[in-house]
């Protein structure tokens, strides 16, 4: 039993445990040597040399033949990085009152027009009781929606200068961190980001 990444016609990538004495083995899967990078894998060369991509920068046209800079793709990226702080933020507490809440607007809705009893009290995320009426409710409702439009405004400003850049390099020095209350690097959310699933 041998290490092997495997390569199908379809493109996907797994990596698996193959018995190479195994009868049910055949074409056309291609076995790759332990350690090549399936995800950079673009086929056999007519000597039977494996091609492989030059960098992540770059992408193959089969048509053709020419290398080229993968601006899609990196725009991809960096516009998954857009999606993966707007919902950091879209769920991060908001300050409202001196205090900071859930964006709970399930729960507040089902408040709005109920006539509330006097010792109605809303919990804020340290776990402290305040005295709530419906103004209280109300307020917290419209700081939460005037939030997630200005949320979803920075998003879209971001996506649209995204997809206006036009070279790997514009791409490379484009921060899209910029203008989020809540931050998580954009290393930190691309690597969680596997399009090939190869977990």
């Amino acid at each position: 039993m041998n290490n092997y990444g495997m390569f199908n016609p379809e493109g996907v990538m797994t990596q698996s445990q193959v018995d190479l004495t195994d009868q049910g083995f055949n074409a056309p899967w291609v076995l790759l040597p332990e350690g090549f990078d399936t995800s950079k894998f673009l086929g056999l060369a007519d000597n039977g040399e494996f091609i492989s991509a030059p960098s992540n920068d770059m992408v193959f046209n089969k048509t053709t033949g020419v290398w080229s800079p993968n601006i899609a793709g990196k725009q991809r990226d960096l516009i998954y990085l857009v999606e993966t702080l707007l919902k950091l933020n879209l769920e991060s507490n908001i300050l409202y009152n001196g205090s900071l809440y859930a964006p709970d607007t399930g729960n507040l809705i089902i408040w709005k027009d109920q006539v509330l009893p006097s010792d109605f009290v809303w919990r804020d995320s340290d776990n402290i009781n305040h005295s709530a009426d419906s103004n209280f409710i109300n307020g917290l409702l419209l700081a939460i929606a005037t939030r997630t439009n200005i949320l979803y405004r920075l998003s879209w400003t971001h996506k649209e200068a995204i997809r206006q850049l036009s070279t790997v390099e514009e791409i490379n020095n484009y921060d899209a961190t910029t203008g989020w209350a809540v931050q998580m690097s954009q290393n930190a959310i691309l690597s969680q980001f596997n399009p090939f699933n190869l977990g």
